[in-house]
């Protein structure tokens, strides 16, 4: 998700991955790498522009899981 706030005051919220904003900006600049797009994100989230939540997929749940399971062993 990205929370796009000025002066305290919300002006846009879109829910997007940095995957997604890759890709995007890629067909605008085709050199932009996705590590440009993660420091990006990093400053904005410093600036208190974006906020970043965490979400981990079933199938990377399910992976953790596993691996968990085989550390136990």
């Amino acid at each position: 998700m990205i929370t796009l706030c000025m002066e305290g005051r919300l002006l846009f919220e879109i829910h997007v991955d940095a995957d997604e904003i890759y890709r995007q900006a890629r067909q605008k600049s085709p050199n932009t790498s996705l590590s440009t797009v993660y420091r990006g994100l990093q400053f904005f989230k410093y600036l208190g522009l974006v906020e970043e939540q965490a979400r981990i997929l079933e199938r990377e749940r399910e992976n953790i899981r596993k691996r968990l399971e085989e550390l136990k062993k």
